[in-house]
């Protein structure tokens, strides 16, 4: 009976060294098909996180962005009424000129006007102004 415990006992042994080793190799197996889709699924979670910093960034470089765009505007808008002042200023420098030039052509006009007899022949003899040009011509 000794004996038959002892062979029990092999077998027993003998079959537990084999499942150990059939769950080592399972684990071998399972670790070797499970490699390639935790390396493809960590660069899956490397490019997501990478993605997701691209996202993160993304609002500030926009504002940072819009921060140029707008200030550019905002030069070109200063630009623009310092170009408007200026042609106002311009705009008034001629407008005196042109005034001034009136008026001193009033002037020359009048003084030659009073001077020159032949004006004064036009204007008197002249009933019509096809007369008063052909006078004149």
């Amino acid at each position: 009976e000794l004996g038959q415990i002892r062979q029990e006992k092999a077998q027993v042994v003998a079959k537990r060294k084999q499942a150990e080793r059939g769950h080592r190799e399972a684990l071998a197996a399972r670790d070797l098909a499970v490699a390639p889709l935790t390396s493809g699924t960590l660069e899956a979670a490397i490019r997501a996180l990478q993605d997701l910093q691209a996202d993160i960034r993304t609002p500030d470089a926009h504002k940072l962005e819009l921060d140029q765009v707008q200030k550019e505007r905002d030069d070109l808008l200063q630009r623009a009424q310092q170009l408007e002042a200026a042609l106002r200023d311009k705009s008034r420098e001629v407008d005196d000129m042109t005034s001034e030039y009136e008026q001193r052509l009033g002037v020359v006009r009048s003084a030659v006007g009073s001077a020159d007899p032949r004006r004064m022949l036009i204007n008197s003899s002249a009933s019509s102004p096809r007369q008063a040009k052909r006078l004149r011509g």
